[in-house]
């Protein structure tokens, strides 16, 4: 893909190469149609840049032009060569045929490059990923970051401070701020007390199913959805929603996703790692024995267990009714529970965000398996579900897909599920 950079109506051209050409179809000394091209040579090299009002691949006859020089710090225009001369940083021509132009700059200690700061950031005690600093010329300012790589359990992010103890001066996230130099902030934490989310189960009455490539999926199966087997469990509780912001506030005390401004949206951007941190405060605060469900009993719950209608996505055969995929979550996640749900009354099981399970990642292997949990050890967690970012095939019940522990991304989040008495 080609990107092109506009500034104040003019293209930009050129300010680190040598010679650069705007040029017709057929070069030459015109082209078809009576089209002729501008070529620009800047020197020395990285001293300049040149815009030209309109900039086109080629001109017709008698179009006017307009050519602009503008010095990089540390440099002076001194004048135009080639096809014609002149002092003017700026000119004007009309096109009747090639032009060939060199824009000579000389260094000028007069026009120095202007002092830059360098604002870095310390999470300060926080786990996740540091933001990155930002570089910024003297006298202008900058956006503060906002928290969304990093947090720390039982603490609220509650901005930066110019001092790693708190006692400095506090900025809010995503507030505007002019350094006097280059500076490090550091992330300031509020004791968070977490609470009950109030996780809603549903229960899921044990029996035995088919798992992977059924008739249903059609051509659509991956190789790894092979070969099916039949699977037994035990009767077991799972989420009836996926996970929300708001839960994950509740317990954690931040919020780690992208797509923020409802906190009835999934939670996302969380790892497989991260979210054992969250199942061990929320076990502590509940009582509860809270877990990720198994790979098998996830495929169960979203066929719709012993009350399956044997669909291809999770309650339906009609994808539309059931998932915010790809083709219609207008690039991003949805309050969770807005589809319809599937035969047990669970939402999102296909489509919205995947869905973390406990199982390391595994080929399947034929015979009959009674609650299977997957490989002892491994090097990637299995994920299910799908996601807005993802297509109708990806977000069928028997799809699998896996990443490494600590990956997090904006579509990727989970489910609870408790095991029966």
């Amino acid at each position: 893909m080609v990107y092109k950079k506009v500034l104040f109506g003019f293209a930009l051209v050129s300010a680190v190469a040598a010679m650069f050409s705007l040029s017709g179809c057929n070069g030459g000394g015109g082209v078809a149609g009576g089209g002729y091209k501008i070529t620009v040579i800047v020197a020395p090299l990285s001293s300049g840049k040149v815009l030209l009002d309109p900039n086109q691949q080629s001109y017709a006859a008698g179009t006017e032009v307009g050519i602009t020089a503008e010095a990089n710090p540390g440099y002076r225009f001194t004048g135009w060569t080639g096809t014609f001369t002149s002092p003017n940083s700026s000119v004007g021509v009309t096109m009747n045929s090639d032009i060939t132009l060199t824009a000579h700059f000389t260094p000028d200690s007069t026009n120095p490059t202007p002092a830059t700061y360098t604002v870095s950031y310390n999470i300060n005690g926080g786990t996740g990923t540091t933001p990155a600093p930002q570089v910024v010329n003297a006298g202008d300012s900058v956006t503060l970051r906002s928290e969304t790589w990093f947090s720390r359990s039982g603490y609220t992010f509650a901005g930066w401070n110019s001092d790693s103890s708190g006692t400095g001066t506090n900025y809010s996230a995503g507030s505007s701020f002019t350094p006097s130099g280059s500076v490090t902030l550091y992330a300031r934490w509020t004791t968070h007390q977490p609470t009950d989310p109030g996780i809603e189960m549903v229960f899921v009455q044990g029996g035995t199913f088919t798992m992977g490539c059924t008739a249903e999926q059609g051509s659509d199966c991956w190789s790894d959805e092979r070969p099916s087997h039949q699977v037994t469990l035990n009767s077991f509780s799972i989420g009836r929603y996926e996970v929300t912001q708001a839960q994950w506030v509740a317990v954690m005390g931040s919020n780690r996703s992208y797509f923020t401004g409802n906190l009835s949206r999934p939670v996302e951007t969380v790892s497989w790692n991260e979210v054992q941190e969250f199942i061990t405060v929320l076990n502590t605060i509940t009582g509860r024995q809270y877990r990720l469900p198994t790979e098998a009993e996830w495929e169960y719950a979203a066929r719709g267990g012993v009350n399956s209608g044997g669909y291809k996505y999770a309650g339906s055969n009609n994808i539309n009714d059931v998932a915010w995929y790809w083709d219609n979550s207008s690039s991003g996640t949805q309050p969770v529970g807005t589809k319809a749900s599937n035969e047990l009354g669970i939402y999102d099981m296909s489509g919205n965000v995947w869905e973390w399970v406990n199982d390391w990642w595994g080929d399947y292997t034929s015979g009959a398996k009674t609650n299977p949990t997957g490989p002892t050890t491994g090097s990637y967690r299995v994920s299910r579900g799908g996601s807005w970012y993802y297509d109708a095939r990806n977000c069928r019940v028997s799809n699998r897909h896996s990443d490494y522990p600590g990956f997090r991304n904006h579509d990727i989040g989970f489910r609870l599920a408790l095991s029966s008495p």
